[in-house]
């Protein structure tokens, strides 16, 4: 049913929180949307933004919301065919959410589902 499979869907979040680590922050707008309009269980990793490169290119990275930075860098050379993150010197950034031209560079240990995301 579908209230099984959010059951389902809901076990394997606390099983990997379990692994990983509790949150620092609350889940985003953007996270609690994409929960509820993608069902979630339907896709292993429910979350996917774009990554834009200085080439004008990007690529689609998915995640879950424990998923580190760390290892979203990890998934995102992998499906790349990129150096790993330690050799190729690449870092990840998000811009302001106020809409000022700032970036911040995000902490390989920090979660990707950041209110900021």
């Amino acid at each position: 049913t579908e209230v099984g499979k959010y059951a389902i869907y809901c076990q394997r979040s606390l099983e990997r929180t379990q692994q990983k680590g509790e949150r620092q922050a609350r889940p985003s707008r953007m996270e609690i949307l994409s929960i509820l309009l993608r069902n979630p269980y339907h896709h292993s990793l429910p979350f996917s933004v774009p990554v834009h490169f200085l080439n004008n290119t990007y690529q689609v990275v998915s995640f879950d919301a424990s998923t580190t930075v760390d290892e979203f860098q990890s998934r995102l050379n992998q499906d790349m065919s990129m150096r790993k993150t330690g050799l190729s010197g690449f870092s990840l950034y998000t811009d302001d959410p106020t809409g000022r031209e700032l970036e911040y560079c995000l902490s390989g240990s920090l979660k990707v589902c950041l209110p900021f995301t």
